[in-house]
């Protein structure tokens, strides 16, 4: 009998996740789409997560388990990528689920409108919000650039997961030199070279936020450079898609201003080692070098801002350091709060 082909490759890095992990695997395995591999890439976890992934492939041949030493979710995802044999790939952390028809409906979406790229519905509970995000939109083709703008939130650019990847046209891997925006960097440098996107909304990808020790909210050492990285990807594709470009300028917040909010976060996060001076010379230095991203943009509406973003917006032009740093360790301290507080929420 001829081996069916596989249609989907999920692409599950694992590190540390025995809480949630087989909620995700039976998410997986489960779905409705039969046609799909399962590759999970165990990155030297020392918890139970091995046990976990094993007892899953002893039942479900789909599932493969790739072991390595801890070598950070970019290198696994990359080894993901050349263990597929799918047509597209899906990316899913440890900590998330999806609907039972998610892959089924988004692999139908994609041949039906032949797309190399489709996105889906996605909703995140995440403590530090206390409350859960849904962002949904209807089916939609998405055939120029302002229907790129329309659709921004549900596309859920800053992110890997939620989407199917055609194999075939992944031409730009993970950069594994970054410590953080892989993601944002990975899929725009392949929607860069797309003139056609699906949104899926008929199935909704859930993201559980709520890890205190995860990547994105302890210190990273170094950041400058991954930023740098990242705004030199989103100035290329908006200077591929014009009506996008004019459509974010005249709506959001710079996005040179948001890499550098994320780099004064990232200074008072709990575990950053530096001192109040060193902190305050490391900001000033990164901050003349990148003056350009303070610049505000011209006739900007704040409509979809949060109270903090205005703030920041029209503190960071002032060049005023000491003050920035000051807001975002104000800014630190609430949200640590608040994630302690919504961790323990009904």
């Amino acid at each position: 009998m001829a081996k069916k082909m596989v249609k989907v490759s999920v692409i599950l890095p694992v590190f540390n996740g025995e809480k949630t992990l087989e909620n995700t695997i039976k998410s997986l395995i489960y779905q409705t789409l039969n046609e799909i591999e399962i590759i999970a890439i165990n990155d030297g976890s020392s918890d139970d997560s091995s046990t976990i992934l094993q007892k899953y492939a002893d039942r479900d041949s789909r599932l493969k388990v790739i072991d390595q030493p801890n070598h950070g979710v970019s290198f696994s995802r990359n080894k993901g990528i050349a263990s597929a044999s799918g047509e597209y790939v899906f990316f899913i952390d440890s900590d998330d689920w999806i609907d039972r028809d998610t892959l089924e409906k988004m692999y139908r979406f994609a041949k039906q409108k032949q797309l190399a790229f489709v996105a889906c519905g996605h909703e995140e509970k995440n403590s530090t919000k206390m409350r859960t995000e849904k962002i949904e939109k209807q089916n939609a083709v998405l055939n120029n650039s302002k229907l790129y703008f329309e659709y921004f939130d549900a596309l859920f650019f800053q992110s890997a997961c939620a989407k199917l990847f055609k194999l075939n046209q992944i031409q730009v891997k993970f950069d594994e030199q970054m410590q953080l925006g892989e993601d944002l960097a990975f899929t725009y440098s392949f929607v860069n070279r797309q003139s056609v996107l699906g949104f899926c909304g008929e199935v909704v990808y859930h993201v559980v936020n709520q890890n205190p020790s995860s990547l994105s909210k302890k210190y990273v050492n170094n950041l400058g450079s991954s930023l740098e990285k990242q705004y030199r990807i989103w100035r290329e594709f908006n200077d591929n898609h014009h009506g996008f470009a004019e459509e974010y300028q005249r709506n959001m917040i710079p996005f040179g201003m948001y890499m550098l909010m994320t780099y004064f976060s990232n200074l008072n996060r709990y575990d950053c080692p530096l001192t109040y001076r060193q902190k305050l010379d490391h900001a000033r230095l990164f901050y003349d070098q990148h003056s350009d991203w303070a610049t505000k943009g011209s006739k900007l509406s704040l409509n979809k801002a949060s109270i903090f973003e205005k703030v920041a917006y029209l503190i960071i032009p002032t060049g005023n350091v000491g003050l920035i740093l000051t807001t975002f360790l104000l800014k630190e301290k609430i949200r640590r709060l608040k994630f302690f507080v919504g961790r323990f929420r009904k």
